[in-house]
C-alpha cells in the first residue's frame, strides 16, 4: 500500500519496508478464469463486510467500514469495476483494486490492495487477480502496470517476478533490501546495483 509516513507506522514494521515492481509492457491476453468453483467479479452493493474481513485476515484489525470509504470508495480512481473480488461460492475470499494513482503517468495502472485470507494463500490464486488487473489495465488503453509489496512477503515477489513484473527503485536503501531477496530466492540474473529508478518525483512511498 502507498501510505504517508504516519500511516506507514500503523500498518508496517520498519524491518519490512515496500518495495516497488513494474511491468513495463500490457503485452499478452489476462482474461484468464481462475479454476473451479472460484470466480472473479466487480463490487456490488453489500460487498464492505466481505472487503473488511479479508483486510482483517491479510493485514491486521485496523481495517474497518470507515477504512473502506476511506482508502477504496473515497479514492478518484474509484468505480465498481476496479474493485475486483475472488469468490468461491459466491462469498468474496480475495480482493484488489486497479486503481490509478497521484506521481504515476495516467498510462501506468496501480495494483493496489491486493489480499487474500488465510487460507487461500499458497494455491497461486493471487495470480488470477494480479491478471484481472492487468486486463482491466489493457482493455482501458494503459501501457504498463505497478506494484507494492512488503519485502518479507517473498512468495509473492517471486509470483510477481514470473508473471513479468521487475523492480524499481524509489529510494538508495532499497538496494540493500533487493540484494537480501536476491539470495533468498536465488534470482542469480538480478542486479541490485543496476536496477532503473521510478520516474517520476512525486510518487508517495513510505520505502
Amino acid at each position: 500500500m502507498i501510505l504517508s509516513p504516519i500511516e506507514s507506522k500503523i500498518f508496517f514494521k520498519e524491518e519490512y519496508p515496500l518495495l516497488e515492481l513494474v511491468r513495463e509492457n500490457l503485452d499478452g491476453d489476462f482474461s484468464v478464469q481462475p479454476p473451479y468453483p472460484f470466480i472473479l467479479r466487480s463490487y456490488q452493493p453489500g460487498d464492505e463486510p466481505y472487503w473488511v474481513e479479508i483486510m482483517k485476515d491479510a493485514f491486521g484489525d485496523f481495517w474497518n467500514e470507515k477504512s473502506f470509504q476511506t482508502f477504496i470508495k473515497s479514492h478518484r480512481s474509484f468505480s465498481p469495476e476496479r474493485l475486483i473480488f475472488l469468490c468461491v461460492q459466491k462469498v468474496p475470499v480475495g480482493s484488489v483494486c486497479a486503481f490509478s494513482w497521484p506521481g504515476l503517468d495516467l498510462k501506468t495502472g496501480f495494483i493496489f490492495m491486493l489480499a487474500l485470507k488465510r487460507e487461500f494463500r499458497g494455491k497461486g490464486l493471487g495470480r488470477y487477480l494480479v491478471l484481472a488487473c492487468l486486463d482491466y489495465f489493457a482493455k482501458n488503453h494503459y501501457q504498463r502496470a505497478m506494484l507494492q509489496t512488503e519485502s518479507f512477503r517473498l512468495s509473492a515477489i517471486r509470483l510477481y517476478l514470473k508473471m513479468g513484473f521487475k523492480p524499481v527503485l524509489v529510494t538508495s536503501g532499497q538496494i540493500k533490501v533487493w540484494e537480501e531477496i536476491a539470495k533468498k530466492l536465488a534470482l542469480n540474473k538480478l542486479n541490485p546495483q543496476t536496477l532503473p529508478r521510478l520516474k517520476t518525483k512525486e510518487f508517495i512511498t513510505v520505502s
